[in-house]
């Protein structure tokens, strides 16, 4: 069973009309995402991709919680859920950014996988996976961190000096997480002026 319900509808009867719609199922949780131009009264679980785009679909472990999500009628992207036994999110993808590790193994090229033609993931997170005892002070290596840049990356520094402000490019020569600090390459028209410096990791586009 499966019901939707335009929600929106933006300048409706105008060249520049826009829809969006959700569809839900029996349990009443949504399952897709659609959009459109043109589909005005239509039923996007009926009508073709000239109609509705599918910017979104929803997948659900047969106990109720959020298993997967696809992003895209070209499924660019999907994010795959981990659940600890009480029910708390643990992961998302896998931390490791390697196909055949990942759940929904997304991007992994192997003639079996049905994902084989899903982008490959562009995050990952993990909680810590270690038992501890009871009054036990968790240390670092108690917990599971993925590499926040990797060796080759490309990422932007903000340079000041004194009022004045330049954000420059800089490739990633270690890897490294958020907090530590790693050495980077920066980028200039001029080879001969491309040196290398230390800065901190603060998340996983910047440094």
């Amino acid at each position: 069973m499966k019901n939707f319900n335009i929600s929106t509808r933006y300048q409706d009867g105008e060249k520049d009309q826009y829809y969006h719609a959700y569809c839900y199922d029996a349990e009443n949780r949504i399952t897709h995402t659609h959009t459109s131009v043109n589909g005005n009264g239509s039923d996007p679980t009926v009508h073709d991709s000239k109609v509705w785009d599918t910017d979104a679909k929803y997948f659900y472990y047969s106990h109720g919680p959020l298993a997967r999500t696809e992003l895209g009628d070209q499924k660019v992207q999907a994010m795959d859920f981990a659940y600890t036994i009480q029910g708390w999110l643990k992961g998302v993808n896998s931390n490791t950014l390697v196909e055949t590790r990942d759940i929904g193994k997304d991007g992994e090229t192997s003639t079996t996988n049905l994902n084989a033609k899903v982008g490959r993931d562009a995050y990952g997170t993990a909680e810590a996976r270690r038992d501890l005892p009871l009054g036990r002070v968790v240390l670092e290596e108690d917990v599971v961190r993925a590499w926040t840049v990797k060796r080759g990356d490309l990422v932007q520094l903000e340079v000041k000096s004194g009022d004045v402000v330049a954000q420059v490019r800089g490739i990633v020569m270690s890897n490294g997480r958020i907090g530590d600090r790693v050495s980077v390459k920066l980028q200039s028209n001029d080879p001969t002026k491309e040196h290398e410096v230390s800065a901190r990791v603060v998340n996983r586009s910047l440094l």
